[in-house]
């Protein structure tokens, strides 16, 4: 961040001296181009300042203290997502639920932290954070700092990804009462991800239902179960594997497009 404060403090000064050097409309048009320089580069300043700080995520407004368990389900059915013959339907699924206070404390971000459940999925705050940080390194009029950004961002927002705790207690017990709560089954959208909706799940819990959730193997860019297994999309995947020719790539697509029109049916 200092070092785009710093290239926009250059462009402020260059923009200054122009205007003191050349006269006319010459000079005009060349201090309104650094001026743009200036905005630019306090704008990305602005950016990285927001990239390398904490997130404050939504806390739940409902009544209940609410609790989150991963489950991972593994099946016997094969996986049509892949190339891979032999890959086998596996899920992760993520489970939302009103939980005792178990902190004993007042309902003010069920503290103790420690036992707060985590933003991501494990493993999942170094494909966040690699995500963020190439759109921040790509937003430039000079591709060659590109690179030069990214890494210097990526081990920040790690550790912003790492550090990030949902309101909610990891693995608690259900909470034990007479009332019934009702399920709601919750499928993200097509190529999102589960943890994008954690603080819309857990604030839905807090209001008395329990939400289970799953990440679509292989739909998903990446789906990191907890033992640390990790799924990645397919199409993904080819981008970093020359040996795969285009017509690998073109059957692939047609089975996606296959088991759409399944579903399609379906539904």
């Amino acid at each position: 961040m200092i070092q785009l404060l710093l290239v926009s403090g250059i462009f402020f000064i260059l923009a200054c001296l122009v205007r003191k050097v050349f006269d006319g409309r010459r000079g005009l048009w060349l201090s309104l181009a650094l001026g743009i320089g200036v905005v630019f580069y306090a704008v990305k300043a602005a950016l990285v300042f927001w990239a390398i700080t904490y997130i404050d995520l939504p806390e739940p407004r409902g009544p209940h203290t609410v609790a989150l368990s991963h489950w991972v389900i593994k099946t016997d059915r094969d996986e049509t997502f892949t190339l891979n013959p032999s890959d086998k339907r596996t899920l992760h699924i993520k489970v939302w639920y009103p939980t005792a206070d178990v902190s004993g404390l007042r309902l003010y971000r069920y503290r103790p932290v420690p036992k707060l459940a985590a933003y991501a999925s494990p493993g999942m705050a170094p494909v966040h954070a690699d995500r963020i940080s190439s759109y921040i390194g790509a937003f430039q009029p000079l591709p060659l700092l590109g690179p030069y950004l990214k890494e210097f961002l990526q081990p920040r927002l790690e550790r912003v990804f790492d550090e990030a705790r949902l309101d909610a207690f990891e693995g608690s017990a259900p909470l034990k009462t007479k009332e019934k709560f009702p399920v709601l089954l919750f499928s993200h959208g097509h190529r999102g991800h589960l943890d994008y909706y954690s603080t819309t799940m857990q604030d839905l819990a807090s209001h008395g239902y329990i939400v289970v959730g799953v990440n679509h193997s292989y739909e998903v860019s990446h789906s990191v179960l907890p033992n640390g297994e990790t799924h990645i999309r397919l199409d993904t995947a080819l981008e970093d594997a020359p040996a795969l020719t285009r017509d690998d790539y073109s059957a692939y697509d047609k089975t996606l497009t296959d088991n759409y029109a399944v579903i399609a049916k379906l539904t």
